[in-house]
């Protein structure tokens, strides 16, 4: 067992995290949105199948953190889940795997 007087620093790490939740979260949705469409632009020129597979990951992120951020509106924590939300992380993991390591 951790003692108690080790998770103080912890504890508030984690609580300053979670007051930013909203914040964060709005701009990480900003940021993938951003390279999602940078990425469009990209496959347009290119027509590269691995830009392509990029650009859905980052599209994938952007849904993720758009639909977290309404969660926290709508039903707090309630609409979805860890387990859906690792399941697009996932998917957007694999997308970037393929995007990297084939030929």
């Amino acid at each position: 067992m951790i003692p108690t007087e080790m998770l103080g620093p912890l504890r508030t790490l984690s609580d300053a995290a979670a007051s930013m939740d909203f914040l964060t979260s709005a701009v990480v949705c900003i940021f993938a949105l951003v390279l999602a469409v940078i990425g469009c632009m990209a496959y347009h020129r290119t027509k590269s199948r691995r830009l392509l597979l990029v650009n859905l990951a980052f599209f994938l992120f952007f849904i993720k953190y758009l639909i977290q951020i309404l969660d926290m509106f709508l039903s707090p924590g309630f609409f979805f889940p860890d387990a859906s939300q690792g399941v697009i992380e996932l998917v957007a993991m694999l997308l970037i795997f393929v995007a990297i390591f084939r030929k």
